[in-house]
């Protein structure tokens, strides 16, 4: 089953529990969904900050255990893929995981599609849980009385029609480089003209404080990246493994890198794969992240052959004009060897000096300028909120509970980690986060029950 970190959170599921007096809409005689409750409930009720507590122990039960929940899915979902059908399923006298697995079931069915925000899944999603709050008694806390409420947010991004990137070499000749073949920017690059600028090469780009299992790392050390390309190689050397590869993980994202190149005043940092690198695609696909952080500077991925061009063109500032061509290659073994040994840039045998080497150096005789074109797209999405009015005493103090209902898809995008034939295939999301959204509308029920029967 393909699965998906966690960071992507675009849609929610809210409940509002407040502590008012009872609304008059509200009827004393109805029978909750607990009602036949066969003992006391696990949970102690107590002040209104308690249904608090409950959420750690009910998204638990959700995660791990199991249990089949089958003979509910056919209520919830027709044969037709709508939801409209959808009736509660009979009440059970406390929290189980058989409740909790019975959402979770509805929610990962293949006809949720992944539940893409916006797409026709997630759709069905929203009604399903919109469905069950209007069955457990709560109010519509969303927009003209309903419990959706809509938002917009950014859904994609796509190369607009004006990209353009060329090199000049020192006789002034310019050569354009094609997008999409040569190279591509990344999502959080920046968009607009890139003023023709020199490059510095520094090796993987990486800048880590020392650790217990490595010494500090600047691949920056002898260059001011200042108004210049960086050039860099993804991600970390194949040959770093164990604690000192773990140690680097996250000074080794593509942002991270983007935003040390920022930071240090760099005018846009160039990826490249590298003859060593382990990648599937030599440009990084331009996929959309969910982070509304850009890094204010050209971020483009290269490929290895432009990266060559770039290379056979400019020396290092300073070098004969009679020294031997830049290796592409030879670089890159120079930058993982300095990496795994995690020497600084002027150690003994690091080659800071010679043309082979993995020390930041400038090129001479080269410049690269452009322009950057990317169009983002926005959709709207929908918060599904419902409120639970608690006490005969009015409050100000609102509790809002929540749990994000969407997931990936088939993976569109970024944030996906499926592999192999797993790529394509509808991402579920059970623990990501149908889970949460189940447990969410457990903990509902049941406050609404224990409200109904006079516990708080």
């Amino acid at each position: 089953m393909p699965h998906s970190n966690s960071r992507t959170i675009l849609m929610n599921l809210s409940i509002t529990i407040r502590r008012e007096p009872a609304a008059k809409s509200r009827r004393p005689d109805r029978r909750s969904r607990r009602a036949r409750r066969r003992g006391p409930s696990p949970f102690t009720p107590g002040a209104i900050l308690a249904p608090l507590a409950l959420v750690t122990l009910v998204l638990g039960l959700g995660c791990q255990i199991p249990g089949n929940g089958r003979d509910r899915l056919d209520e919830a979902i027709s044969n037709d893929g709508s939801a409209t059908r959808f009736q509660p399923p009979d009440p059970n006298p406390r929290i189980t995981p058989e409740d909790v697995m019975a959402h979770v079931r509805v929610l990962t069915d293949e006809r949720m599609d992944g539940r893409r925000a916006g797409s026709a899944g997630e759709r069905l999603a929203r009604d399903y849980i919109a469905r069950v709050m209007a069955s457990i008694g709560l109010e519509p806390a969303g927009a003209d009385g309903h419990f959706a409420a809509p938002f917009d947010f950014t859904a994609g991004i796509s190369l607009g029609p004006d990209n353009r990137l060329a090199w000049t070499d020192v006789g002034g000749a310019e050569a354009p480089l094609q997008v999409g073949t040569d190279w591509r920017p990344l999502a959080f690059s920046t968009s607009g003209e890139i003023a023709a600028s020199p490059i510095a090469f520094v090796g993987y780009g990486l800048v880590a404080p020392a650790t217990g299992d490595t010494r500090a790392i600047d691949d920056y050390r002898g260059i001011d990246p200042r108004d210049r390309w960086v050039l860099a190689f993804r991600g970390l050397p194949p040959s770093l493994d164990g604690p000192g590869r773990q140690a680097l993980q996250r000074h080794a994202s593509l942002r991270h890198k983007a935003m040390i190149a920022r930071d240090r005043g760099a005018r846009g940092i160039l990826f490249v794969s590298g003859p060593l690198g382990r990648y599937r695609h030599e440009l990084v696909p331009l996929r959309f992240d969910a982070s509304l952080a850009g890094t204010r500077i050209a971020v483009l991925s290269i490929s290895d052959a432009t990266a060559e061009r770039l290379l056979a063109s400019g020396l290092p500032r300073g070098a004969s004009r009679h020294a031997r061509p830049l290796d592409l290659a030879a670089l890159q073994r120079a930058a993982a060897r300095r990496v795994v040994e995690a020497r600084p840039a002027d150690a003994p045998g690091s080659g800071t000096k010679n043309a082979s080497g993995a020390a930041a150096f400038e090129l001479g005789n080269v410049l690269l300028g452009g322009q950057i074109d990317l169009e983002t797209r926005h959709a709207t999405g929908y918060n599904v909120l419902g409120r639970l009015r608690i006490g005969p005493d009015t409050s100000r103090e609102t509790i809002v509970l929540g749990a994000h209902y969407d997931h990936l898809g088939h993976g569109e995008g970024s944030n996906s980690l499926a592999s192999g034939d797993e790529v394509g295939r509808i991402h579920p999301g059970a623990d990501d986060n149908a889970s949460g959204v189940a447990g969410l509308l457990e903990i509902a029920a049941d406050l609404a029950d224990r409200r109904d029967r006079g516990e708080f």
